[in-house]
């Protein structure tokens, strides 16, 4: 499977998350799911490209200080 390695800077592919925040992919992926996306009130904000999924830092930012 490929990877991407210099994504633009501001995004982050789920490995960067883990790495960077902590957030285990399978913790990612429960978080991901469309009935939590609508049922929880602080949503992780994320992107869909293709099969891609993508993360906005300054989003991710914004979703970490909200849930503090």
């Amino acid at each position: 499977m490929k990877t991407i390695k210099n994504l633009a800077d501001g995004w982050l592919s789920p490995t960067d998350l883990e790495e960077q925040y902590g957030i285990s992919k399978s913790v990612q992926a429960a978080l991901r799911m469309k009935k939590r996306q609508n049922d929880d009130l602080n949503p992780l904000p994320f992107s869909k490209i293709s099969k891609r999924i993508l993360y906005r830092r300054e989003l991710i930012e914004e979703w970490l200080q909200k849930a503090v």
